[in-house]
């Protein structure tokens, strides 16, 4: 079956794609299932095609709606088909963008030399949950080795091509496995601090002391001053021979390649959090760039984490206490934060 995603174009002949996924597991029992990942999609969709020149074409959305015809519906099958579709021979300039709204969950992995936590994190298809027990059927997992290697890779090839990844789920901080995610935070106190250590490193890269202003433990009301010797030289060694990202990267450039943003929402080791209306991460998302589609991604950061973070503390606290839910920018190198917001890259 020829999947649904065309190379469509736009009037200056650049491609947009788009792959938009809620499943609500309305077959499921009741404790599986999600309200609002539906609507996700269909507000998603109205973002793309009002603000960024998407046409109905050029998206495709699989659901798990009565009434879905079959090889719409999001099981696993469907889901691996046109992931593939979306990024198939991309091309320079091209944007591509997709929304799963769903559960996702992890797995050990046995000492995974990629996870910090030594857990894989699973898209979960409409057809990996059981139906009476709810049981996750591991065969029907989509594993977040396999999205980088289907939507990741390809875009990583090709310069000025751009995938833009919307992840409104449950431990989802890491799921594409991209190398940076600490160091795009924008939010706190402690990204606040590594922003600054970081500038000391690009305004002193030679091995050599720098003074470490600020140190953990972190307080709400005040910062204490505590000096500390730190090496540069140990530090940046660090940075080139592990894929682990500290939250002190040096800002670079892609070299000849295409770029990938992942916004995810919340830590790998996180809950997230919707209700009939939609995902917290979706509606925070689609009311900040309905309002301005090219903010400043440190703006967007800050306007997104703010939203969710009202959201948990005047619903979600009432009823569990400890909830807490940090949306995540990720990249393949560090982000530039004074930067637009971008879907497409011009082409010269």
């Amino acid at each position: 079956m020829l999947s649904t995603i065309t190379n469509a174009t736009s009037s200056h002949s650049l491609i947009r794609r788009a792959l938009l996924i809620g499943i609500g597991y309305g077959h499921g029992p009741v404790n599986t299932r999600l309200n609002g990942t539906h609507t996700d999609v269909e507000i998603t969709m109205e973002l793309l095609m009002a603000q960024y020149h998407f046409q109905r074409n050029d998206i495709t959305i699989l659901v798990d709606k009565p009434g879905t015809e079959d090889h719409m519906k999001p099981t696993k099958t469907n889901m691996l088909r046109e992931l593939q579709a979306l990024v198939q021979d991309p091309s320079p300039g091209g944007a591509y963008f997709i929304l799963y709204s769903g559960h996702c969950d992890q797995l050990d992995t046995h000492g995974s030399s990629v996870e910090n936590d030594q857990k894989d994190e699973y898209l979960v298809p409409m057809d990996a949950i059981h139906e009476e027990f709810g049981d996750y059927l591991n065969d029907n997992l989509i594993k977040g080795d396999d999205l980088k290697r289907i939507l990741v890779d390809p875009i990583a090839k090709v310069p000025k091509a751009r995938l833009t990844a919307v992840f409104d789920c449950c431990h989802s901080g890491t799921v594409l496995d991209l190398c940076h995610h600490r160091c795009n935070r924008a939010y706190n106190l402690k990204s606040t601090y590594r922003r600054l250590c970081r500038k000391v490193k690009e305004a002193f890269p030679e091995p050599g002391e720098i003074i470490q202003a600020f140190a953990e433990p972190w307080t709400i009301l005040a910062l204490e001053q505590v000096f500390l010797p730190m090496s540069v030289g140990n530090r940046k060694k660090k940075e080139s021979s592990s894929k682990t990202c500290d939250g002190y990267c040096t800002r670079t450039r892609r070299m000849g390649g295409g770029n990938v943003l992942c916004i995810s929402a919340c830590k790998d080791s996180q809950s997230a959090f919707g209700n009939e209306e939609g995902g917290s991460l979706t509606r925070a998302l689609v009311a900040t760039l309905k309002e301005e589609p090219h903010p400043v991604l440190k703006e967007l950061y800050r306007s997104v984490s703010y939203s969710v973070d009202s959201v948990i503390r005047n619903h979600v606290r009432g009823l569990f206490k400890s909830a807490s839910q940090n949306p995540q920018f990720s990249s393949l190198t560090p982000l530039h934060m004074k930067e637009a917001f971008v879907l497409q890259e011009p082409v010269d």
